[in-house]
């Protein structure tokens, strides 16, 4: 049972997992799919802090209904990758945990020539270049392409994106 919200959550005060316990779904697979969208909406509009927590939110979330080892738990490794990469670049060697963690779990369950699993191999690639592994970072990119132009074609916005990210590579090499 849904119980409505008597005065909704003032901005200042907002929490992902308070807005879904005063759902009564803290514990309902629906309030996985919510609580990303907010992390996303966070996430977009800079709030970098408070978008880490509800993916990390997330992340426990999707254990406990899921387990470890399901594509509601990369989903929420790759997003806390991609926070991590803007708000904490500090500390690359954990966002690329993150990112890799998410990519074995993808790769698992539905296999290398998926374009999620494209999407986190341009994360992968991104965070290479922050590191200036310039090489490892163009394998990624190329990895990806690769897959999306097979699934999406050279002409989606996704593949233009990594397109892009390769071509600043190979700029920055000459």
């Amino acid at each position: 049972k849904i119980t409505p919200l008597t005065t909704p959550p003032s901005p200042s005060g907002f929490t992902a997992v308070a807005f879904a316990s005063s759902l009564s779904l803290s514990t309902h697979p629906i309030i996985i799919p919510i609580l990303h969208n907010i992390g996303q909406l966070q996430y977009r509009n800079g709030q970098f802090k408070e978008a880490l927590k509800t993916f990390s939110d997330v992340l426990c979330l999707a254990r406990v209904i899921h387990g470890e080892d399901q594509l509601e738990v990369a989903i929420a490794l790759n997003s806390i990758g991609v926070v991590r990469y803007h708000y904490c670049s500090d500390d690359s060697d954990e966002t690329m945990d993150f990112f890799q963690k998410a990519l074995r779990i993808q790769v698992a369950l539905i296999g290398h020539h998926h374009p999620d699993v494209a999407t986190t191999l341009n994360n992968i690639g991104r965070q290479y270049v922050l590191d200036d592994k310039f090489d490892d970072a163009l394998l990624c990119y190329e990895d990806a392409l690769r897959i999306r132009c097979e699934k999406l074609g050279n002409d989606s916005l996704d593949y233009a994106a990594t397109a892009l990210n390769a071509g600043q590579i190979l700029h920055q090499k000459r």
